[in-house]
């Protein structure tokens, strides 16, 4: 994790020793933002503020979360669609 002035810089290393991973951190004027890593996807959720949008880059993906509002993100190679059999 980085934090950069234009966004929360995610870079989720893998851990096989840990199914899932939770911590709290602040973002500038953020308090508590709340991530929870697991093996495919990350969440983050923004505690309701009168602040902006914390803006996060997960491989190259940059998402806006709104205060007061939590979002699940894919991993890096892991996104649904490439979860779903193939049709054929």
């Amino acid at each position: 994790m980085e934090t950069r002035d234009d966004g929360l810089w995610l870079d989720p290393a893998p851990l096989p020793q840990l199914s899932k991973f939770h911590v709290r951190v602040r973002y500038l004027n953020h308090r508590d933002v709340d991530l929870r890593i697991q093996a495919r996807r990350v969440r983050i959720a923004v505690p309701e503020s009168d602040g902006d949008p914390v803006h996060v880059v997960l491989g190259g993906s940059r998402s806006a979360v709104a205060p007061g509002t939590a979002r699940w993100l894919d991993l890096p190679g892991f996104s649904r669609r490439a979860q779903r059999p193939s049709a054929g």
